[in-house]
């Protein structure tokens, strides 16, 4: 079978199908995708093939804001200049304004030292969603696709209050 990036045609149907599992599974919101959105990950090229295609969609569809992933809610690798305008924009509206994920994960990738990202960003994400869910643990663990049980784990691992 050919590689994803020689199959450029399928991923829009790729992606169509994904959105609709993850939507009868109930872990995502997100059922479309905006058509910036997918002009961009047709033209990526695919190193990891459908299980990366499987992994951004399903991230992206979890952290949308809204039922249709954009652009933005894609990660960095896919859309460098729609990931710089994100967070250019996001700092200049100073810092009493919300911080957005992406500007988040751009300010710790530039971390130099071996501070533990992953943890870092799985914290931010775990209290977005709690906020997002206002306060309610069930539905912040929905949001996030883990059962209630890991998230409270993981709120006691990075204490989260």
């Amino acid at each position: 079978m050919p590689a994803l990036r020689q199959r450029k045609q399928d991923i829009p149907l790729l992606i169509n199908f994904m959105l609709q599992n993850l939507t009868k599974k109930n872990q995502a919101v997100a059922n479309t995708i905006a058509k910036e959105a997918l002009d961009l990950l047709v033209d990526y090229n695919w190193p990891g093939n459908v299980r990366e295609l499987e992994n951004i969609v399903h991230r992206s569809a979890v952290l949308a804001q809204g039922n249709t992933i954009l652009a933005k809610d894609l990660p960095s690798e896919i859309n460098q200049a729609e990931y710089s305008d994100i967070t250019a924009s996001t700092k200049e509206k100073g810092e009493n304004e919300a911080v957005d994920f992406h500007d988040l994960y751009n300010e710790l990738c530039q971390i130099s030292d071996n501070q533990d990202i992953l943890s870092r960003v799985e914290a931010e994400l775990i209290k977005e969603a709690i906020g997002a869910s206002k306060g309610v643990l069930a539905k912040a663990a929905k949001i996030l696709g883990m059962t209630t049980n890991t998230l409270k784990k993981r709120i006691e691992k990075y204490q989260i209050q």
